[in-house]
């Protein structure tokens, strides 16, 4: 697994968040930062992938593992 550290763009997701189970589901959200590719944690374990562009979060966490 790819360590934040290892990353050049991190965004952290609190387990306890609405936002985390929003990502799990496959669904975007809203950030700011540059735009380009993150790697998405939670709790500061690597959990997927988000692209960021126009001020949205786009998913790319893989379809067979979402939750419904």
């Amino acid at each position: 697994a790819l360590k934040p550290t290892e990353a050049v763009h991190v965004w952290n997701l609190d387990s306890a968040s609405d936002e985390a189970r929003n990502y799990l589901k496959g669904n975007t959200f809203p950030a700011e930062g540059e735009k380009g590719w993150y790697l998405i944690t939670v709790d500061g374990y690597s959990t997927g992938w988000g692209k960021l562009a126009g001020g949205i979060m786009k998913n790319h966490y893989p379809k067979g593992l979402r939750k419904s």
